[in-house]
């Protein structure tokens, strides 16, 4: 018997009515207007951030900020992710032996164990322990935060491990390269300068010497994977901060800054919810003739903002 064959007679598919097509079609391209305003976010996963954009998103009064779009794409994209990283982070800290660095977590007990090798087990109820993520919170010096995939330990040296989902073809398109996308890199690579900035608060881990970003099939995860290796690079880490200096500066003059974009036509332009205003002849018409910051510890005052982040060498 071929697989195509059946054990009971089935019918052969029939074409979709009209209605039933544009259902499916709505369902699959849909978009909506969510009710949060959008503001540029300082995490590490939105390297580079773009100043100009940072700029008038804080030049225009909060009413007056776009809302923020969801898709079905990108909503099925986000939460395939974040299952995959869970299923991830949990089998890298079982098979990682002793290799897996970091804190450990009793779901049931609800107890966390910190910077220790491999898998631990909880005092209270016995049970194995999972691999629980660095954060970054905000900290001193450090103005982004985001959360470390893995901290890995090998004779070889160490190493910071990062999971990403994607698509078969893509992934193809990045063994072919032979280069991670390139703000996987600039996020990563940022989480690795942090580490050897601030080893207390990763438990005295590091240095870090390479960064291996692991790109999986989103729809065949144990078969298509591709791991790239990548050194930890200062200077493209003081770039990328470098532009959210540049960011708090042009708040502070209210001059408005360059972006990271050439024209409306480019890639990063293309979902950009200030785009309009940005590329517009008339773009000091649309903004406050003041900023708007909504850190609440700076109150109002960019001088304080901009020591707080001016904190790594231009040299």
């Amino acid at each position: 018997m071929s697989s195509n064959d059946s054990i009971f007679p089935v019918p052969r598919g029939k074409p979709l009515a009209s209605d039933m097509k544009r259902l499916f079609q709505d369902v699959r391209e849909g978009r909506r207007e969510t009710e949060t305003r959008w503001s540029v976010e300082r995490r590490a996963s939105s390297f580079p951030i773009c100043p100009r954009a940072f700029h008038i998103c804080y030049r225009l009064p909060p009413s007056k900020r776009p809302f923020k779009d969801e898709s079905f794409a990108s909503q099925v994209a986000t939460e395939m992710g974040e299952a995959m990283h869970l299923v991830l982070q949990r089998w890298f800290g079982l098979k990682g032996g002793e290799s897996i660095w970091g804190n450990w977590e009793c779901k049931p007990c609800r107890k966390i164990r910190r910077h220790r090798f491999g898998p631990q087990y909880c005092k209270k109820c016995g049970q194995e322990m999972l691999y629980k993520e660095y954060a970054i919170p905000r900290m001193r010096g450090v103005p982004f935060t985001g959360h470390l995939d893995a901290l890995v330990q090998k004779p070889s040296g160490r190493y910071l491990v990062d999971f990403k989902g994607s698509g078969a073809e893509k992934i193809r398109d990045i063994k072919k390269s032979g280069r991670p996308i390139d703000y996987h890199y600039y996020q990563t690579n940022a989480y690795a300068n942090v580490v050897n900035m601030k080893p207390k608060h990763f438990g005295n881990f590091g240095p870090i010497d390479n960064i291996i970003i692991i790109y999986v099939d989103r729809g065949w995860a144990n078969r298509l994977w591709h791991p790239v290796q990548v050194p930890v690079s200062k200077p493209v880490f003081r770039q990328c901060i470098g532009l959210i200096d540049d960011s708090v500066q042009s708040l502070e003059n209210l001059s408005i800054p360059n972006g990271i974009c050439n024209s409306i036509s480019d890639y990063k332009a293309k979902y950009c919810p200030v785009k309009d205003i940005c590329f517009s002849r008339l773009i000091e018409t649309k903004l406050s003739d003041k900023s708007w910051p909504e850190l609440r510890t700076s109150g109002g005052d960019y001088s304080l903002l901009k020591k707080a982040y001016s904190f790594v060498p231009k040299a």
